[in-house]
């Protein structure tokens, strides 16, 4: 069986957008070949990155378990072989990069990163069924983080990188990056952040044939394995609204969207469109809360029961995928 094309970090690089969602199947080179270009570069011009997990137990966990960079040492692409200590991975005796918890971002605050160029940050989604959870208003520690970092240079250079699990991640809301339609890259407006979505139909056919590929290929883990299918893209509940009145609106994530209802029909339907009128506002996360909102404190006690209950009789649809991701994301609270 041929090698397949993994990863071009040049391909992604030739966009110049400085934060770059990189999502794809597993196995096509995504870490590896950043964590390459990032090595090859501390060794040419000794240029250093930082390296980030979500929290410190996180880290710790790995980091006793696994060196991150075994794969690279086992490629023996490099005259040194690369070992990962508490504070941060090493190229011989020379120390490479620094190991940063998302969580204790603050903390560094007072920290100067003049000889880093770069910040990767691996394994940034969390996939479904996972007891992890994103930290309280994620993008922005890691928007501070970069600020910590870079401070006033012009040249950003941010790796986050992820399986085809959820294109509506609190990061792409949070930078606005919609998800590509017939291509493999969609940008930001403003040019700051960007979605790359990784392995072409050529790599898909050849993880297909691997002993792991057979194994899964049909089921749902496979979807977005292999075949880059997104958690919301799942068959089914998709549709446009019809006989139908404005029941609720509700803010998550800085996204604000309608509940529509047909009392006729027995349906409800998550929206991107809102009624300007309607009076019932929930806010399901503090960071959305107003004047204007009440904020959902409990499982229980708001209209958004009612459409929880809609869902798990087989009578909630969404209008778009996007709408059923975000609410799939609501629903975790819920259920």
């Amino acid at each position: 069986m041929a090698e397949p094309k993994w990863l071009d970090i040049n391909s992604v690089l030739s966009h110049n957008v400085p934060i770059m969602m990189v999502l794809g199947v597993r196995g096509c080179g995504k870490s590896f070949g950043v964590k390459k270009h990032l090595i090859n570069r501390f060794v040419k011009r000794q240029r250093k990155f930082v390296y980030v997990f979500r929290t410190d137990s996180q880290m710790k966990r790995i980091l006793g378990t696994t060196n991150i960079f075994e794969d690279i040492n086992d490629a023996m692409l490099f005259d040194e072989d690369i070992r990962c200590e508490s504070k941060g991975a090493y190229y011989g005796e020379e120390q490479m990069c620094y190991f940063i918890p998302l969580s204790l971002a603050k903390d560094f605050k007072r920290a100067s990163f003049p000889d880093v160029d770069a910040i990767m940050f691996d394994e940034f989604l969390i996939e479904e069924g996972q007891t992890e959870r994103y930290l309280k208003q994620e993008p922005i520690l890691l928007s501070g983080l970069i600020d910590t970092v870079f401070r006033n240079r012009e040249k950003v250079e941010v790796y986050l990188l992820g399986n085809a699990t959820t294109i509506y991640n609190p990061y792409a809301l949070y930078y606005g990056v919609e998800k590509p339609y017939g291509k493999n890259v969609s940008k930001s407006k403003d040019g700051r952040a960007m979605i790359y979505l990784a392995a072409d139909e050529e790599f898909i056919k050849y993880r297909e044939q691997t002993a792991v590929g057979n194994l899964i290929s049909g089921t749902a883990y496979g979807s977005f394995s292999l075949h880059n299918k997104f958690q919301a893209e799942k068959a089914g509940f998709i549709g446009k609204k019809e006989q139908c009145v404005p029941f609720f609106t509700f803010i998550y994530d800085e996204q604000t969207m309608g509940a529509w209802i047909s009392y006729k029909l027995g349906k409800m339907w998550i929206s991107e469109d809102v009624d300007p009128q309607c009076k019932l506002i929930y806010a399901l996360t503090v960071d959305g809360h107003n004047e204007n909102t009440m904020l959902v404190k409990s499982k229980h006690g708001s209209m958004v029961d009612v459409a929880v209950k809609y869902y798990q009789n087989s009578c909630l649809y969404f209008e778009n995928y996007k709408c059923k991701e975000i609410f799939l994301n609501v629903l975790k609270m819920y259920l």
